[in-house]
Formats: structure tokens, sequence, C-alpha cells
């Protein structure tokens, strides 16, 4: 019975080494590409969003375009800090191929 089970076992071994193989490519790849971090920064923002359309809005509707226009320019300015962030997070995490 013996003689079998060396062969029998080496399908499922050389599953695992796949599996974990699979599972260390991905775990690096995610950590270059930060997502964590984006999902951190991106939950963020659609409260931002929302609370500049309300206020917007409300300045519209008291027709007070010059302070719907400030919200709009401080809007912008988050976005690009948002953008800028985004930049220098992957400045600093190259993409690179990982070493045997």
């Amino acid at each position: 019975m013996s003689s079998w089970a060396p062969e029998w076992i080496v399908g499922p071994v050389i599953a695992v080494e796949f599996l974990l193989a699979g599972g260390a490519l991905i775990h690096h790849y995610s950590d270059r590409m930060a997502h964590s971090e984006h999902a951190k920064q991106y939950s963020r923002m659609p409260a931002v969003f929302s609370r500049a359309q309300d206020v917007i809005e409300g300045k519209l509707h008291c027709k007070d375009a010059e302070a719907a226009q400030d919200c709009i320019r401080k809007l912008g300015k988050e976005a690009l800090k948002e953008n800028g962030d985004w930049v220098l997070l992957h400045r600093e995490r190259p993409l690179e191929m990982p070493h045997p």
C-alpha cells in the first residue's frame, strides 16, 4: 500500500505549492498597488463630494453664485490634493517583479 501513497500525494502537494505561490504573488501585487491605502482615501471622498453637492445646491437655491463658485474651487483643490496623494503613494511603491 505504501508504494502507491507517494504517487497519490504528489498531486495535492503540487496544488498546495501553486496556491501558496499564487497567494504570495497576489499579496505582493496588492501591497505594491496600495489597495488598502486607496480604500481608506476613497472611503472619505464620497462624503466630501456629497457634502459639497448639498452646499452648492443650497447656495444656488439662495442665488449666491459667488459662494457656490467658492465651494466648487475648494472641491477642485481637494480633488487635486487627492490626486497628488495618489501620485506620491505610487512613487514610493514602484511596481517591481518579485525575485525568486
